[in-house]
């Protein structure tokens, strides 16, 4: 199969798109229990993928991976893999844990290898899917004559109310779901918010010119801070009258005196501090530079601004599964709701599928709903 063919990504302009990784793979499956033993409810599938770039070939990576089911209806799937190669994967061992009960299927992976970017494992991976299997749909007159539009909303309200009102012990799934999920984004909130009080500490006692009351900055100002190893300052002269700008380009004030002049000075003129020009580069340099309450220099101490960075990247990176986690609730809430509306009309076999993005760019949750046949 081919995967991520398209036109490059863009965001903000066609000079900073990216192309998408385009990927050509081949790969074979046997379930090696159908030769061991003729039990009909164990399987043990060892399947073979090779992969390699489709436009720039020649870094192949190969997949070994392997899965154990026990069960039929209700089933517990064992995964484990491995990944050797030399693509944005890193190659190391892989695992994961599937469950099946009844409509409910709950997949958990997690990779072991170390990525060479952040130095940690990558996070768990969850994927949670619903099928609708025939003969157990309600009928409106049925649970209390509630109807498929009640059903609905109460699920949208509170994930699996509709379904405890049907009669269905799956609303159950839903709302500890629910909980869970809340209780994911109040320890990943908390977490975001101790690593962020972190940096903000380290930042203040090791990189930051103490000139003053300690005031915080913006997560931008810490990014900024943990990027440029000095700030430079903001007015280069003090007893000078009004601000004269830092000019030390490898700043990080110089180098925005740099660009104000650039924007609107014209080339080869002098600074004159009466030319409309000059004031506006003095306003634009006014507006962006940091004051003297947040300069900052890292100089011989390298270590301790990567260490900075590594605090941010971890503090954002927590509020992100937060923000995740918060996604997930909504699309409980949704799921479930539809959940409540279609499984007393369906007629054959379907399925909703919701899927967490993965770390390409530009993939996001996808949710996936398949109706074979509806009344």
């Amino acid at each position: 199969m081919v995967a991520h063919v398209g036109p490059d990504l863009q965001v903000l302009n066609a000079e900073q798109a990216d192309p998408l990784p385009s990927r050509a793979r081949v790969a074979v499956a046997y379930d090696v229990m159908s030769v061991i033993s003729g039990a009909d409810q164990l399987e043990a599938w060892l399947a073979v993928e090779l992969q390699d770039r489709l436009l720039d070939p020649g870094s192949v990576s190969v997949y070994v991976g392997s899965e154990v089911t026990a069960g039929t209806n209700d089933a517990l799937f064992l995964r484990a893999g491995y990944v050797f190669g030399d693509l944005d994967q890193e190659a190391g061992a892989r695992v994961g844990l599937g469950l099946r009960y009844e409509r409910f299927d709950l997949a958990i992976a997690k990779s072991l290898a170390v990525s060479t970017l952040t130095g940690e494992t990558e996070p768990v991976h969850v994927t949670f899917s619903v099928v609708f299997i025939p003969g157990t749909a309600v009928s409106q007159d049925s649970a209390n004559d509630v109807s498929a539009q009640g059903a609905a909303g109460r699920s949208l309200i509170l994930p699996g109310w509709g379904q405890l009102e049907l009669g269905q012990r799956r609303g159950w799934a839903y709302a500890l779901a629910e909980a869970a999920l809340w209780v994911v984004w109040a320890d990943r909130r908390s977490a975001g918010g101790t690593l962020r009080d972190q940096y903000r500490d380290f930042a203040w006692e090791t990189g930051r010119i103490r000139s003053g009351t300690r005031v915080d900055g913006s997560f931008t100002y810490y990014e900024t801070l943990s990027t440029w190893v000095r700030s430079g300052a903001f007015d280069a002269d003090p007893d000078a009258e009004g601000i004269q700008p830092e000019e030390n380009a490898s700043t990080f004030n110089g180098s925005i005196w740099r660009r104000a002049t650039g924007l609107f000075v014209p080339p080869g003129s002098p600074l004159d501090p009466t030319d409309a020009s000059y004031r506006r580069a003095l306003e634009y340099y006014r507006d962006r530079a940091y004051r003297t309450a947040f300069l900052w220099d890292w100089s011989g101490r390298e270590q301790d601004r990567l260490t900075l960075g590594d605090l941010i990247r971890q503090s954002d990176d927590r509020f992100r599964q937060a923000t995740a986690a918060l996604g997930a609730v909504l699309a409980n809430h949704l799921l479930s709701g539809v959940d409540a509306y279609v499984s007393a009309r369906l007629r054959h076999s379907s399925e909703i599928r919701l899927t967490p993005p993965n770390r390409l760019p530009g993939t996001g949750w996808a949710l996936t709903l398949r109706l074979d046949g509806v009344r």
